[in-house]
């Protein structure tokens, strides 16, 4: 119970929100699934905008991959073929988040503008080189690495995310490990890699840290080791041995020297998982 709010609204389409936003500024907040503002209320927020009116809730395979609206639950996303996304690493991924009922209420949009650190889906979406689409007015398509580097959060206050795309990448194969005090606990660290081999070597990488515990960092200098060369133990052991201890920080839950030592575990295993598949392939 919020006993600030004294209104909920439902607007039924994306321009009408945005009014609304415009006319209540700094007094309303989204809603999409409410996970958010139920274990964080915000005391300034006297007005909700429901988005339970507008169609944002779709999974949908197109020529440039596969688009999530920003109001489907991570619930709908592993029962639809969208989970079938990375040859099926991203169903299972999406059935360790969380419990059944916490996945039936967060939505993608929701996990995208609160950009939390520990997410597990953020070094996903950025390792696969995703897009995001807002609406302000009129669409705008952009690179989502490149919203984050900008101010988002000030962003999100004149527009509302509409969809993300996961595009598809052929003769990629990625892996993650993520570590947690339960599996359904946030993450304590994360891994995501992605690889692009052709003809027996690495052509494109795309290698995530998250729950370091900051916001997700791409580790370029071992992306940089790996190009051009044939994956295999030499390779793997190059590129673990770049990962830089600067990477990570300590918390209450985990100190910097023990999340640096399952940094370098879990891209390891990665790396060597993805050599595997790839075996396996060919």
């Amino acid at each position: 119970m919020q006993p600030n709010i004294t209104d909920y609204l439902q607007p039924k389409s994306l321009p009408e929100a945005i009014a609304l936003m415009a006319t209540y500024s700094g007094r309303a907040a989204l809603v999409g699934g409410g996970l958010d503002l139920s274990w964080r209320p915000r005391q300034e927020i006297q007005i909700l905008i429901g988005l339970d009116r507008i169609p944002l809730s779709y999974i949908e395979w197109r020529p440039e991959g596969l688009v999530i609206g920003a109001g489907t639950t991570l619930r709908e996303l592993a029962d639809s073929n969208g989970g079938s996304y990375l040859n099926g690493l991203f169903g299972r991924i999406l059935d360790r988040i969380a419990t059944p009922l916490l996945r039936g209420m967060i939505t993608v949009g929701g996990a995208l503008a609160r950009a939390y650190p520990w997410s597990d889906l953020l070094p996903i979406f950025l390792g696969c080189q995703a897009h995001i689409t807002l609406f302000d007015g009129q669409d705008h398509t952009i690179p989502l690495e490149s919203f984050y580097q900008g101010s988002f959060r000030q962003l999100l206050k004149r527009s509302i995310i509409r969809e993300l795309c996961l595009p598809t990448h052929h003769q990629s194969i990625a892996a993650y490990q993520r570590f947690g005090r339960l599996q359904i606990d946030i993450p304590l660290l994360n891994q995501f890699s992605r690889l692009t081999l052709v003809e027996e070597q690495i052509e494109k990488a795309s290698l995530w840290l998250g729950a370091r515990p900051g916001f997700p960092v791409r580790l370029s200098e071992v992306e940089a080791v790996l190009l051009g060369k044939p994956l295999n133990q030499v390779t793997i052991g190059a590129a673990v041995s770049v990962l830089s201890p600067s990477l990570v920080g300590a918390d209450f839950r985990l100190s910097k020297e023990y999340r640096h030592n399952l940094a370098t575990v879990f891209l390891r295993r990665n790396l060597t998982e993805i050599w595997s598949q790839h075996a396996t392939i060919i």
